[in-house]
């Protein structure tokens, strides 16, 4: 049998009964009596019909409950669909009780819902179908990429003039795709491009998964696969963000150093003079050879090997201000050697402007302030620079 026929000829003849969990999962509505009467079919071993069981409002249950065995002796789910929606047709005819639990759609509407599931059929390739809203009005897509990595994009969809329009409403992709892909508006385009652009993202999926294995990423909290950024943990009181164009990793990234003044001050003329003597990026090295080439750093310290080396000098790892654990890390920012508090920015922010004894800094992006602990001198960003923080 061929599964991909056998499926498109149920398609065509149940519109709005939708196959989910590789078949073995029909969810949507049955057509009865200009009604559609929301159904479930669970078949464990499609196409096989063994071990068949469904689920329908509990009055129309009620009302075939004698025909079960009649039901269950079906050889193929065609021959299953149409005895049960026979079986309760005619049930109902019977019955003073009107039908339940119901969508009416006019029959313009179901003709679209048809051609759409053709057309999908046709076009997915090696997409499947997840779920579909039982209104039809979203479709959630699936797709196993050539390195074993699972995606998931949700569609809206809009049917006007027998013409469907589909819009990106959830995804896991970075912004960058996302944008390629909102300018498609043909469902056998946009699927194609899906799969070659999910396909081409995945070096950049592979370097921020070494990134997160050899290095602390201090910021997102928990990397997603739609995020662009990363910022690097390279000592107490200096870390660096970059920002990756995810189609060409090669490249320079955005690099912005945060922390500290001095230290900040400190890491970018180095990185800048790095660039100037090995002649820019190298772009046959991978991020980390660059970094730790132009900022002669030996090795990048993991979370977890941060926390030892903490724990060895009894310092303590928790913001001095708050002692609350937040996705924002606590950095140190003071410049006395000897002092050893950390502080979270947002923390820090909100405690200058409450005791007023902020102060303008070198330039406008920093604050010249005592530090809350050893009261000498600090300087800190005048804005937040994660997206986390106190609320």
């Amino acid at each position: 049998m061929n599964f991909r026929l056998d499926v498109l000829a149920l398609l065509c003849e149940y519109p709005l009964l939708i196959p989910t969990n590789g078949y073995k999962k029909w969810e949507g509505f049955l057509s009865i009596n200009d009604c559609q009467v929301k159904t479930v079919i669970n078949v464990p071993n499609y196409p096989q019909m063994n071990n068949v069981t469904w689920e329908l409002p509990p009055h129309i249950e009620k009302e075939i409950a004698n025909q079960k065995e009649g039901l269950s002796n079906s050889n193929t789910l065609t021959e299953f669909l149409k005895t049960l929606t026979n079986t309760i047709s005619e049930n109902l005819k019977n019955s003073t009780r009107k039908i339940e639990n119901v969508t009416c759609w006019n029959e313009q509407n179901i003709l679209i819902y048809k051609q759409l599931l053709i057309d999908l059929d046709k076009c997915l390739n090696l997409c499947h179908i997840e779920e579909i809203g039982e209104d039809f009005t979203w479709i959630k897509i699936g797709y196993r990429d050539s390195h074993c990595y699972n995606h998931n994009i949700t569609l809206s969809l809009n049917f006007k003039e027998q013409k469907v329009k589909f819009k990106i409403i959830s995804h896991d992709l970075p912004i960058d795709a996302v944008t390629v892909l909102s300018e498609i508006f043909s469902l056998d385009q946009f699927f194609s491009k899906l799969e070659e652009i999910i396909e081409s993202l995945i070096p950049f999926w592979n370097m921020c998964k070494e990134l997160e294995e050899k290095t602390w990423i201090m910021d997102p909290a928990t990397p997603k696969r739609s995020d662009t950024h990363r910022r690097i943990y390279l000592a107490e009181d200096l870390s660096v963000l970059l920002k990756f164009n995810p189609f060409n990793i090669t490249s320079l990234p955005e690099v912005k150093f945060l922390g500290s003044v001095n230290s900040v001050n400190n890491a970018r003329n180095k990185f800048q003079n790095g660039l100037e003597i090995y002649d820019g990026w190298d772009n046959d090295l991978t991020v980390l050879e660059n970094l730790e080439r132009l900022l002669d750093i030996q090795k990048f310290l993991s979370k977890e090997q941060v926390e030892i080396e903490r724990n060895a000098l009894g310092v303590s790892s928790d913001c001095l201000i708050c002692y609350i654990t937040l996705s924002e890390q606590p950095v140190k920012y003071c410049l006395n050697e000897k002092c050893s508090a950390l502080f979270h920015l947002s923390c820090l922010l909100r405690w200058f402007e409450t005791s007023q004894t902020s102060g303008a800094g070198p330039n406008y992006d920093y604050l010249r302030v005592p530090c809350p602990c050893c009261e000498n001198i600090l300087y800190c960003p005048r804005m937040p620079t994660t997206s986390s923080g106190h609320k």
